[in-house]
């Protein structure tokens, strides 16, 4: 259990941006891909931050490469169009896995691969995501600069958030593209007429074997038509409630270092969007339109070709009745309720942040506000001291395992390199008391930051050479 509670401590010292960024991928992917689809690369992103103890690079693609092989057999129109639907949705498929093992790593080019997929396949939640992340985005030493907003800065996100509601409009819809991907895909859905069931553009295939036997061909798949725009906007507003949720919680966690004390407001996004994409899921389902199968693809007064039957001309068909669609369902009910959990969501962060704000439990003693402010500091100096020096050594190859304490890391690094064994030994004995819970005084912030610039001048040094 300690080496449990430890594993999953020690990775917060890694460069937060990327797993912020990560946070976005599911959203930006719904303008690319189906919602269930997005919904389970959420579902594995936010399982890989709470539990980075057992994340293993081959579990990270594992579920890429099953989600591309589901969607090339559930998807394809046709067994011979398998393999152009597996190539592209693998290729697909891939990228993102390299984008988001990237992103949580803090490589660029997680950050290039997701811009340039919302810029390929733009739509309303991504841009929220992004709009988001811009407004949470760290301190260049890992922690949130501003302080508890007023009423203009609510004002201001509420504008922003209506402005994002009415983007709904000239966006694509999520579920657009992907829903049309296997279809364009494959060639005998494009070539096969639309009475005749796709085996029978082939001589001598399945349909003309049916067609013998004096069988009648496949009935024809049931249609689902897009969501309807009130049920798009229904989604986004619901996610931009959230988003103003965790905007508020991060301003109120700001003077928290990430790592102590407390998870990341980056692992909360990822939980949340999860949720949030099991919930689109929900609305998607019974906001969509369906149409019933008609019972054969021949006209009710015509009859079955059979093979030993004389050739002669055949009638004139009936006309076809018109085919009764299924009621869709109002989506009144889902805008409404979507609206009032938007001022739901606001109205309780903001009266429970207030109160917990102004509760005299949280509230500092008299004269004391300096003391805290600046004891507070000097504990940051030394997280950040340590966060500098980790880099360097990461840099230079001396990477910290999951399974070691920083103090035994440091002290692992010091046998290999006996010049800077005693600044690392006096950066442990400063960085122990801050990861314990306890306090450090001035002489003890600056030597961590001196024993830092010692090590990032070692370890630069011996890269250059």
């Amino acid at each position: 259990m300690v080496m449990l509670r430890e594993a999953l401590g020690r990775s917060r010292a890694a460069d937060r941006r990327g797993a912020a960024l990560a946070a976005l991928l599911p959203w930006v992917m719904l303008g690319a891909l189906p919602a269930w689809v997005c919904a389970a690369f959420a579902v594995a992103l936010a399982v890989s931050a709470w539990s980075r103890a057992v994340r293993t690079r081959s579990n990270e693609w594992a579920l890429p490469l099953l989600v591309a092989g589901l969607l090339a057999f559930t998807r394809a129109p046709d067994v011979l169009g398998v393999a152009t639907t597996a190539l592209v949705y693998g290729v697909v498929a891939v990228l993102l896995g390299v984008a988001s093992e990237a992103l949580r790593e803090g490589a660029p080019s997680g950050g290039w691969v997701l811009a340039a997929l919302f810029l390929w396949a733009p739509s309303a939640p991504g841009l929220a995501a992004f709009l988001l992340v811009l407004a949470l985005r760290d301190g260049p030493e890992g922690r949130a600069t501003r302080a508890w907003p007023g009423w203009r800065a609510w004002g201001m996100v509420a504008v922003g958030a209506a402005a994002l509601a009415l983007a709904t409009a000239f966006l694509p819809r999520a579920d657009g593209w992907g829903a049309r991907l296997a279809d364009a895909a494959s060639p005998l859905a494009r070539t096969a007429p639309p009475n005749r069931p796709p085996g029978a553009v082939l001589g001598g295939g399945l349909g003309a074997r049916q067609g013998a036997r004096g069988t009648p061909a496949a009935p024809a798949p049931r249609a689902r038509a897009e969501p309807d725009a009130a049920v798009q906007t229904a989604v986004t507003l619901l996610a931009l409630g959230m988003a103003l949720v965790l905007l508020a919680l991060r301003w109120r966690t700001r003077g928290r270092a990430e790592g102590e004390g407390g998870r990341h407001w980056s692992d909360y996004a990822l939980a949340a969007g999860a949720a949030l994409m099991a919930a689109s899921l929900l609305v998607y389902a019974f906001g969509s339109r369906a149409t019933p199968p008609s019972t054969s693809t021949l006209a009710p007064s015509q009859t079955p070709p059979r093979v030993n039957a004389p050739a002669r001309p055949a009638p004139a068909p009936a006309p076809r009745p018109p085919v009764a669609r299924a009621p869709s369902v109002p989506t009144w009910p889902f805008v409404g309720l979507s609206v009032l959990a938007f001022g739901v969501l606001v109205a309780v962060a903001t009266l429970v942040l207030r109160t917990r704000a102004a509760s005299p439990e949280g509230a500092a003693p008299e004269g004391a506000a300096g003391e805290g402010d600046a004891a507070e500091h000097r504990l940051h100096r030394v997280r950040a001291a340590y966060r500098r020096a980790e880099a360097a050594l990461t840099r230079a190859g001396w990477s910290r395992a999951p399974h070691e304490t920083p103090g035994a890391y440091l002290r692992r690094v010091a046998e290999v390199h006996p010049d800077l064994a005693d600044a690392l030994r006096t950066l442990g004995a400063a960085y122990d008391p801050v990861r314990y819970g306890g306090m450090v005084t001035e002489a003890d912030a600056d030597a961590a930051e001196g024993a830092a610039r010692a090590t990032e001048l070692k370890m630069n040094t011996a890269e250059d050479a």
